[in-house]
Protein backbone atom coordinates (compact mmCIF):
# COMPACT_ATOMS: atom_id res chain seq x y z
CA UNK A 1 0.00 0.00 0.00
CA UNK A 2 1.10 3.92 -0.42
CA UNK A 3 -0.68 7.19 0.64
CA UNK A 4 -3.42 8.24 -0.91
CA UNK A 5 -2.18 10.86 -2.95
CA UNK A 6 1.93 12.43 -3.99
CA UNK A 7 1.00 15.78 -2.25
CA UNK A 8 2.40 15.21 1.82
CA UNK A 9 0.84 18.01 4.10
CA UNK A 10 1.47 16.95 7.45
CA UNK A 11 3.25 13.95 9.23
CA UNK A 12 2.52 12.85 12.69
CA UNK A 13 4.00 9.67 14.28
CA UNK A 14 2.19 8.19 17.04
CA UNK A 15 2.93 4.94 18.60
CA UNK A 16 3.07 3.17 15.92
CA UNK A 17 1.00 4.75 13.45
CA UNK A 18 2.09 7.71 10.97
CA UNK A 19 -0.82 10.02 10.24
CA UNK A 20 -0.15 11.57 6.32
CA UNK A 21 -2.07 14.87 5.92
CA UNK A 22 -2.10 14.97 1.72
CA UNK A 23 -3.00 17.25 -0.64
CA UNK A 24 -6.07 15.41 -2.19
CA UNK A 25 -6.31 12.31 -0.88
CA UNK A 26 -7.45 13.07 2.49
CA UNK A 27 -5.72 11.46 5.95
CA UNK A 28 -4.07 8.46 5.66
CA UNK A 29 -2.76 6.56 8.86
CA UNK A 30 0.13 4.20 8.25
CA UNK A 31 0.87 1.17 10.87
CA UNK A 32 4.52 1.11 10.69
CA UNK A 33 5.13 -2.37 11.47
CA UNK A 34 2.52 -3.73 9.15
CA UNK A 35 3.03 -0.99 6.81
CA UNK A 36 -0.67 -1.02 5.86
CA UNK A 37 -2.66 2.01 5.09
CA UNK A 38 -6.17 3.07 6.31
CA UNK A 39 -7.67 6.24 4.76
CA UNK A 40 -10.11 8.78 6.10
CA UNK A 41 -11.87 10.75 3.51
CA UNK A 42 -14.57 13.59 3.15
CA UNK A 43 -18.34 12.13 2.91
CA UNK A 44 -21.16 14.35 2.95
CA UNK A 45 -23.06 11.88 4.46
CA UNK A 46 -21.08 11.50 7.29
CA UNK A 47 -20.83 14.33 10.05
CA UNK A 48 -18.04 12.78 11.59
CA UNK A 49 -16.23 12.47 8.26
CA UNK A 50 -13.10 15.03 7.07
CA UNK A 51 -14.81 18.11 5.66
CA UNK A 52 -12.70 18.01 2.65
CA UNK A 53 -10.29 15.77 0.80
CA UNK A 54 -7.58 18.39 1.09
CA UNK A 55 -5.72 18.44 3.99
CA UNK A 56 -3.24 20.44 4.74
CA UNK A 57 -1.95 20.29 8.52
CA UNK A 58 -2.12 17.86 11.38
CA UNK A 59 -1.12 18.46 14.78
CA UNK A 60 -1.54 16.85 18.36
CA UNK A 61 -2.52 18.84 21.46
CA UNK A 62 -1.25 18.16 25.33
CA UNK A 63 -4.56 16.46 25.60
CA UNK A 64 -3.57 13.75 22.76
CA UNK A 65 -6.14 14.78 20.30
CA UNK A 66 -5.40 15.22 16.55
CA UNK A 67 -6.25 17.72 14.78
CA UNK A 68 -6.69 17.95 10.76
CA UNK A 69 -6.58 21.15 9.40
CA UNK A 70 -8.62 20.94 6.08
CA UNK A 71 -9.24 23.47 2.79
CA UNK A 72 -12.29 23.22 1.10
Amino acid sequence: NTPSYNNIYGLLKRGNDLWIATYSGGLNKMDIQQKTFKYFKSNPLDPSALISNNCRLIFEDDAKDIWVGTVR
